[in-house]
């Protein structure tokens, strides 16, 4: 691209052999060194102070330039002076609550925490003496943080919330989304205690040390079903703070992403009878699954009960229906409350309603595989056995929801 300078001053064009030879050798002098950009004096004075196109393959420089001065290069670290990475943090606190993520709540909120305390922790040391510039990042800081728990109350409430309000209608799904900023609070304010009643601030450590070293303990935490801070406290001493921690807002999303990935036309073939069996197995598996989760029985109740409403609805009104689906249901029901399981309450119910053909009658379940009722139940259950056993948040919602591949791999 040629360069015409629009004071009338121009320069001498080079041959086209010096041209060549000269860029030849800048282009090898180029593999050995780095060098810097700078201006050369080719005239006493230049109007150079813009730069615009002149045309398609040209640029028209206007105004002054300042000559034999080097051109400062930009180094990307001296963007992050405090060693924070602003850029992260702020994509990060972008990410709202969907129905995809809303079983992950408790991973979502603990990188918020680290984040935050993470962040908090540079600037404090960085600039320890420095109210101002203490001051004027922390509130950056904090500015961020409140947009971002903003954002995920909101669409917790768009998304998990409507479910509950669709099932409980008594503003279920708003009080849920309401919890969730004071609950993101005492997950930071756990994480902060955490760390410093363990020294994980001790020694120099930078910001991306910091937040990897609580991103881990979290982590840990989280594998051992537990959580740092208050919820643990809470955990442990029985007591309960105003709202839902970040445990029973996960769990509350689990609910609803499960219950919206069924597919009521798997009811088609169903009698009244089996309907009301096949969803107290639903019921019954959503039931372990909260224990499982660590669920007080109060939220457990609260949880099972709009899961109820929605596997009527689902059904179609059924499970409401003394003359349909309701008397199956709730005897099954009954039976797993005496036993606790769910295989007993299955034959039991099944027996009742059913009868022999549960157990003897075969069926096509695709292909060349045919088995009882009584056999694809149990296979089903035993795969449920292994998704609790392992910790597999999707493996359950696969088999709760009924949208999982079943193989006779987990059957004995």
């Amino acid at each position: 691209m040629e360069i015409k300078i629009t004071s009338g001053y121009r320069s001498d064009k080079a041959s086209p052999a010096s041209s060549k030879t000269v860029s030849r050798q800048k282009s090898q002098e180029g593999k050995h060194t780095a060098r810097l950009d700078t201006y050369e004096r080719s005239a006493d004075r230049l109007p150079a102070n813009h730069m615009t196109s002149a045309s398609k393959e040209t640029l028209s420089l206007t105004g002054d330039i300042s000559f034999g001065q080097t051109l400062p290069a930009t180094d990307p670290e001296a963007l992050k002076k405090d060693g924070i990475d602003w850029d992260s943090i702020e994509r990060y606190y972008a990410i709202g609550v969907t129905l995809d993520n809303a079983d992950t709540l408790e991973r979502s909120a603990d990188h918020i925490a680290s984040l935050y305390v993470a962040a908090k922790h540079t600037i404090q040391q960085k600039y320890a003496g420095q109210e101002d510039k203490l001051t004027e990042n922390m509130n950056r800081l904090d500015s961020l943080l409140s947009r971002a728990k903003r954002k995920m109350a909101d669409s917790y409430k768009n998304t998990v919330g409507a479910f509950f309000d669709r099932t409980e209608g008594s503003g279920l799904g708003k009080a849920l989304g309401d919890s969730l900023p004071a609950a993101i609070d005492k997950r930071i304010e756990g994480m902060e205690a955490y760390a410093q009643e363990n020294g994980l601030f001790d020694g120099e450590k930078d910001y991306a040390m910091m937040e990897l070293i609580l991103q881990t303990h979290a982590l840990i935490a989280r594998e051992k079903g537990e959580s740092l801070g208050r919820d643990a406290q809470e955990a442990a001493s029985g007591e309960k703070s105003e709202g839902y921690t970040i445990k029973e807002l996960q769990s509350a999303g689990f609910v609803a992403k499960t219950a919206l990935k069924m597919n009521p036309q798997e009811l088609l073939l169903m009698n009244d009878q089996e309907v009301g069996i096949h969803l107290a197995v639903r019921y019954m598996k959503m039931s372990q699954t909260l224990n499982h989760f660590g669920m007080s029985e109060e939220m457990s109740s609260l949880l099972l009960g709009s899961f109820q409403t929605w596997l009527n609805q689902y059904s179609g009104g059924t499970l409401t229906d003394p003359q349909r689906s309701l008397a199956p249901f709730e005897y099954a029901i009954k039976q797993y409350q005496s036993s606790a399981s769910i295989s007993q309450a299955l034959e039991k119910s099944a027996g009742k309603y059913l009868g022999n053909a549960f157990f003897s009658t075969f069926h096509n379940f695709g292909g060349e595989i045919r088995m009882s009722l009584s056999t694809r139940y149990n296979l089903e259950l035993s795969q449920f056995a292994s998704a609790l056993e392992d910790n597999s948040l999707y493996d359950l919602m696969q088999s709760i929801s009924g949208t999982g591949t079943h193989t006779t791999l987990y059957y004995a």
